[in-house]
């Protein structure tokens, strides 16, 4: 029986259960990592151009900004995109030596 004084139970998020894609108990026979990608080297260098040209796209939206907050959001993105460009120019150069 609830009186005055006791507090009321509040939740913010609802009950899930387990078993749930939030609660799940994952084993490791039941992880499955994502199969490698194949691509060819046209693939690769448009994937790294395209990520270049977001780079580019990135800064230049961060040199309009005024906000030191916002102007540091912009970086972090051109810099995830600029290490996303090299990563892909890297394996063109790998699949390139390995034929």
């Amino acid at each position: 029986m609830r009186t005055p004084t006791t507090p009321r139970r509040v939740h913010i998020q609802y009950f899930t259960g387990i078993g749930t894609g939030w609660t799940g108990i994952f084993g490791v026979a039941k992880f499955r990592a994502m199969t490698p990608l194949n691509l060819s080297d046209d693939e690769l260098m448009d994937a790294a151009q395209a990520a270049r040209i977001a780079c580019v796209q990135a800064e230049n939206d961060s040199d309009k900004q005024t906000s030191p907050r916002v102007k540091a959001m912009f970086d972090s993105s051109a810099r995830r995109w600029r290490e996303l460009a090299e990563k892909f120019e890297r394996a063109r150069m790998r699949a390139a030596s390995s034929r």
